[in-house]
């Protein structure tokens, strides 16, 4: 589920506007009211999910390099990606069958 919110020149919330009511089927009500309660947390909330988020990004970054994989640079999401090539693999499926 997504949800979100822009804010923005009216010249520019007026398009986002157009494209949304064709991208967007249905916004669950209960999403809705969690945001609405999370616009309110101070900004040390989020300052400190944030952070978090980083650590763990870090460590599994740190992690896939022990592992003699290349991981992706990432930002602004909580997927990290690897090149799996530098262990000599070449179909990610297979791959991730060997795994288990």
């Amino acid at each position: 589920w997504r949800i979100g919110y822009v804010s923005g020149p009216a010249r520019l919330i007026e398009g986002v506007m157009k494209a949304h009511q064709f991208i967007a089927y249905t916004c669950p009500p209960h999403l809705q009211k969690a945001v609405a309660a999370g616009l309110g947390f101070p900004d040390s909330y989020f300052a400190d999910f944030i952070a978090g988020l980083q650590k763990k990004r870090d460590l599994m970054t740190a992690l896939l390099k022990d592992a003699r994989l290349a991981p992706l640079a990432c930002e602004g999401t909580y997927f990290v990606s690897a090149d799996i090539r530098a262990v000599g693999a070449k179909d990610d499926a297979q791959f991730c069958r060997d795994l288990t």
